[in-house]
């Protein structure tokens, strides 16, 4: 069964969206090319102040759209596939100093440009509910969302979530490396986070420089919400009646210890080996896999 959704909304109240079609292709473009110009460290975009770079007139255009309130906007960018272990967004300097695990309102990923042979989807799963009602970790469904230039994900701060490279890792008994021109295992993503307190910005992230030439009218604003395309979203199989290839996933988890959850770097995840192959390699339709 395929249904045309824009939003996912699980039983723990967390929400996952995925639209297409938001930022169009000469978007992209110049965005691709600013979020190359800045590198890859984080930065803070204060709303109250205006945007002052390529990014963050893409940021407050999509906000507004919307309708996210939240003050502040922390932000990163990433032009390379890498494997990026299973993790929930913190404020990390004060994780570092001993401090709680403090998460964002929303989470997002903004994809610019994907090479010709990346199957680098960003997969996010559900908390889920345990006997004791609280949420453990990698409970609840996986929802599989591929690169797609121009697709924004856009999902609640807290959830657990992972890029896998290559594409089969979690389920090879050992990994085959990649090769070939850098351009076709290209993943420029633009990483974006919402934080809703006005007087607690995420500690030590400090703003962009402000770029010249930017105005609020310029070609790095999203589309019209109206012009937005919901992306497509699959169902697998039920697990108990798929007749799929049971297997473990060896998933890594990303950080220390409290972060982790588990003393162990890796957690075993039973899974539909057969579905859940078929949704990691998928060029462009999401896929949300109840778990085993």
């Amino acid at each position: 069964m395929k249904l045309v959704l824009s939003l996912v909304v699980f039983a723990s109240g967390h929400a996952i969206q995925v639209f297409d079609g938001v930022f169009a292709p000469p978007t992209c473009e110049a965005l691709n090319v600013a979020a190359n110009a800045r590198g890859l460290g984080h930065a803070l975009y204060t709303r109250s102040l205006g945007p002052r770079t390529a990014l963050e007139h893409a940021f407050e255009s999509f906000l507004s759209e919307v309708d996210d309130d939240s003050p502040h906007v922390e932000y990163w960018s990433r032009q390379e596939w890498k494997h990026i272990e299973a993790h929930a967004d913190v404020d990390e300097a004060l994780a570092a100093g001993g401090g709680p695990l403090r998460y964002p309102r929303h989470a997002h990923v903004l994809y610019l440009d994907v090479g010709s042979r990346v199957r680098g989807p960003t997969c996010v799963w559900e908390a889920g509910r345990g006997e004791d009602g609280r949420p453990p970790r990698f409970a609840g469904a996986m929802t599989v969302v591929p690169a797609v230039a121009g697709r924004v994900l856009r999902f609640d701060g807290s959830l657990q979530h992972a890029v896998p490279r290559p594409a089969d890792v979690w389920l090879a008994p050992f990994v085959i490396s990649q090769s070939g021109p850098p351009e076709d295992f290209g993943r420029s993503v633009v990483l974006f986070n919402c934080w809703p307190e006005a007087e607690a910005p995420p500690h030590e992230v400090q703003p962009d420089e402000p770029a010249a030439g930017v105005d609020a009218a310029s070609i790095y604003r999203a589309a019209p919400r109206a012009q937005w395309r919901p992306a497509d979203l699959s169902h697998g199989p039920p697990p108990a009646s798929s007749g799929g290839r049971a297997a473990t996933m060896k998933l890594w988890l990303l950080g220390e210890r409290e972060r982790r959850g588990s003393v162990e770097r890796t957690l075993p995840l039973r899974v539909d080996a057969d579905a859940v192959l078929a949704a990691l390699q998928e060029g462009e339709e999401c896929t949300r896999l109840d778990p085993c």
